[in-house]
């Protein structure tokens, strides 16, 4: 295992969007991947840095979409599942992978939990029309308003209450920047 200081970042492109690219050497662990862009964060995002960031990580083939959208998932304010960087690496790290750098004062909690007796009819159906699905909490007291379908196995679970989130609005602006992670260099391509 090679460490993190001989790992590269390229400066690919900053305005509308910034983008990185890191080369590693085949065979580089994910965690010391990991540790190199922690370290690197403040250098590789100079003018975009937000105190609170959260990453996403996935496919070669979701980079289109980050870059016509502001993030992955379409629409742009259709919910995802962002953490820790450690988090993001173990999505779409079968090959080469995006990770997305989002600032977390632009994202919301794909979910919002209430107690029905505190809320008006008015509230109610503004979580109604922002949140395609409601349950009822197992002990029957709270109501708990979830942007992920129904059909969604993770909708309501701490998974979704720990990494669920969605872009509310100007999801360029929650995109810090882009950082695309390849192993070869000779082998990239970006259709």
């Amino acid at each position: 295992m090679h460490p993190p200081n001989e790992l590269v970042f390229k400066v690919l492109v900053d305005d509308p969007i910034s983008i990185r690219l890191l080369v590693y050497p085949s065979g580089h662990a994910r965690k010391a991947i990991g540790l190199a862009i922690e370290s690197a964060i403040k250098e590789l995002f100079p003018l975009n840095l937000d105190p609170h960031l959260l990453y996403r990580g996935v496919e070669w083939s979701g980079l289109s979409r980050v870059l016509k959208n502001g993030c992955d998932v379409e629409p742009a304010d259709a919910p995802f599942f962002a953490g820790h960087l450690s988090k993001a690496l173990e999505y779409g790290c079968t090959g080469d992978q995006v990770i997305q750098v989002f600032r977390a004062s632009y994202l919301k909690p794909s979910w919002e939990e209430h107690s029905p007796s505190s809320l008006s009819q008015t509230r109610l159906g503004e979580l109604e029309s922002l949140y395609q699905t409601k349950l009822i909490t197992t002990d029957g007291k709270r109501l708990l308003f979830s942007r992920f379908p129904k059909s969604d196995t993770r909708t309501g679970t701490p998974y979704e209450r720990e990494y669920g989130y969605w872009i509310p609005r100007e999801s360029f602006k929650a995109l810090v920047g882009v950082i695309l992670i390849v192993e070869n260099l000779e082998n990239l391509s970006i259709a």
